[in-house]
């Protein structure tokens, strides 16, 4: 049993003001005291939230709801399986031999039998708890909580037969990431002695393949080629890094490769607030674990530098402590990604509330054992963040793919700020999606809201059809330029894409040169369209959605009173008019209330040989 450390103030000031829908709630949570250790925030206030869900499942079992959201159903098609992995967690750590082990015990096996009586749990859930299971069987617990006529029943149902063809190893009805899944399914029931060996390495081998196919330049496209590069991107050399060695398999070179990679990328996002992955779906609380879990499991199998893994896990740490104070809503016991100003994607719908509480629980005190065993048990360095983050370049750019569209990523650290521009597509489904759109993102200050389809800063013509079409997709030619301070991000595409049916279509007749121009305090984006002959259209539109707040429009300039965005102004679209958001019309972010919404929309436009489009912003 680990040390608990003293308890420290429960309450931090961004949890207060989440829990009340306040102001401040959109902003991450302020840098904690440094001299806290992971392992004593994870005491404190993580496994608490456990233990306290842990006395729920087993009282209330079926019956069990969170903010008057039933837990149990068929919403989540995984909390049975996260149930498992992270009460055994709970057992595991409770003192042998005291009344409340025995106690605790008792209940494990209520929870257990409860949860394998469960109908319509599938894949993940298989994962989660079969995982559960080997947690247990390591700590001596297995036969104590799972007797043979329970244990039975799961050897049945915990299999990966049943959404991959044995035979021929082909996926039914799945996307390819779920070769990761029966991977994992068949390496434990090895483990366990449930199967022989031998099927997991041929799932295996069919997983590297896929990977090998899809990872352009090193970073995995989460599509067949499409061009898909976001958190699951990023995310993914970690979690097969994760699963091999929680599994006893080497970890292959080329998933090395790919982690060190993914590490590059979290490392250039590091700040001292604890924000994590900006852009894209399933972000927010996930954004910040995703770089958790990457850098957590890259020091274990020493894929950082010596500095690296210093200054990596204090900013870890900083993102646990924001899972306690910002993360948790106290007035709810639970993770809250879904109130007072908050939201996510329809995936991470409130349906799923315990799953998530349980799942994100246990990546933190997974990702904690990852950087025990790197030799990480102490206090953080302060100073040593301090140090890597003063050393970081003020630009980089990521390139993910050099094929016929060229897919890239420049994170710009500006004034404190730390700015994604994803030059990539959304693929089906996600290209004309307004977290997918090719236009600045950063936590706390440049969110946008998740399933939408907004002309966020990207501009969007339509034409006397009906038809809808925007300079997102067809991307090549992404070349840099620093002039001192200053970088000159251009980007040509030869065709724009048609929007509104769910995959992108290209329509070459017109084409755009993008320039993004980065400065101190400031950043502009010019698009100069082309047409072969002459385009008439309805309309030219651009929005704007921002934290900001107080905006008054003067000419072609809007200035917020408040906010991290201190003004916008746009040429070329029209004039803006701005809307305070509140009540029916708000909108939320991954992290907190948008507070405005600019609109341009310049009537019945012609594009007759050129015409450009262009848009500055300041900061405050």
């Amino acid at each position: 049993m680990r040390r608990i450390e003293v308890a420290f103030v429960m309450l931090g000031l961004c949890a207060l003001c989440a829990a009340a829908g306040c102001a401040s709630a959109g902003r991450a949570a302020a840098p904690p005291p440094a001299e806290r250790t992971m392992q004593g925030i994870i005491d404190d206030r993580v496994v608490p939230h456990l233990e306290h869900y842990f006395e729920r499942i087993a009282a209330e079992r079926g019956a069990l709801a969170i903010d008057g959201v039933p837990a149990f159903s068929e919403s989540d098609h995984f909390v049975g399986g996260k149930v498992i992995s992270s009460m055994a967690y709970v057992l595991e750590r409770t003192p042998r031999g005291t009344p409340e082990f025995a106690r605790r015990v008792e209940m494990m096996r209520g929870i257990v039998d409860f949860v394998s009586r469960q109908p319509g749990y599938a894949t993940w859930n298989h994962l989660y708890a079969i995982k559960g299971l080997h947690r247990l069987e390591r700590a001596g617990l297995l036969d104590d909580v799972a007797p043979d006529s329970i244990l039975n029943r799961l050897r049945t149902q915990l299999d990966w037969r049943g959404f991959v063809d044995p035979t021929d190893l082909h996926l039914i009805n799945l996307p390819t990431n779920y070769y990761g899944v029966a991977f994992g399914i068949a390496r434990y029931r090895e483990l366990l002695g449930w199967d022989r060996p031998g099927d997991s390495e041929r799932i295996l081998a069919k997983l590297l393949t896929h990977v090998r196919e899809y990872s352009a330049e090193g970073y995995m496209d989460e599509t067949p080629g499409d061009g898909r590069f976001d958190r699951y991107t990023v995310l993914i050399p970690s979690e097969l890094a994760i699963l091999l060695t929680a599994t006893e398999t080497p970890v292959p070179p080329m998933i090395r490769d790919m982690l060190r990679r993914s590490s590059e990328i979290a490392l250039q996002l590091a700040n001292p607030r604890g924000d994590g992955f900006p852009y894209g779906r399933s972000i927010g609380l996930y954004g910040d674990l995703a770089t958790v879990q990457v850098l957590s499991i890259a020091a274990r199998l020493g894929v950082l530098t010596p500095e690296e893994s210093a200054a990596a896990y204090a900013y870890n740490t900083r993102m646990v402590q924001k899972y306690a104070d910002f993360w948790i809503d106290p007035a709810m016991r639970s993770v809250n990604m879904w109130d007072h100003g908050r939201r996510t994607d329809e995936y991470r719908n409130k349906g799923r509330i315990l799953g998530e509480n349980l799942s994100t629980a246990m990546q933190i005190v997974e990702a904690e054992e990852d950087w025990e065993a790197a030799g990480f048990t102490g206090a953080p360095s302060a100073a040593a963040l301090d140090r890597f983050l003063a050393g970081l370049p003020r630009y980089r750019l990521f390139r993910f793919s050099t094929g016929e569209y060229e897919r890239a990523l420049l994170i710009a650290r500006n004034g404190g700020r730390v700015i994604a521009l994803p030059l990539i597509s959304g693929a089906r489904g996600y290209y004309a999606s307004t977290p997918y759109l090719p236009a600045p993102a950063a936590v706390g200050s440049l969110e946008t809201p998740p399933n939408t389809q907004l002309p966020h800063l990207v501009p969007r013509w339509t034409l006397a059809d009906g038809g809808a079409r925007m300079p997102v997709v067809y991307m090549r030619a992404i070349r840099t330029e620093e002039r001192g301070d200053t970088l000159y991000l251009r980007v040509s595409q030869d065709a724009l894409a048609r929007v509104g049916d769910a995959a992108p279509r290209a329509d070459s007749s017109m084409s755009v040169n993008t320039t993004f121009v980065f400065a101190p305090g400031s950043m502009e984006r010019r698009d100069v369209f082309r047409a072969a002959r002459p385009v008439t259209a309805r309309a030219l539109e651009m929005e704007f959605v921002t934290a900001s707040s107080g905006g008054t429009a003067r000419g072609g300039r809007v200035e917020f009173a408040a906010g991290p965005v201190a003004s916008i102004e746009a040429w070329g679209a029209g004039e803006p008019v701005v809307e305070a958001l509140s009540g029916p019309q708000a909108l939320g972010g991954p992290n907190g209330p948008l507070r405005s919404h600019v609109r341009w929309n310049r009537a019945n436009p012609t594009l007759g040989g050129s015409a450009e489009v262009r848009w500055r912003m300041t900061w405050r």
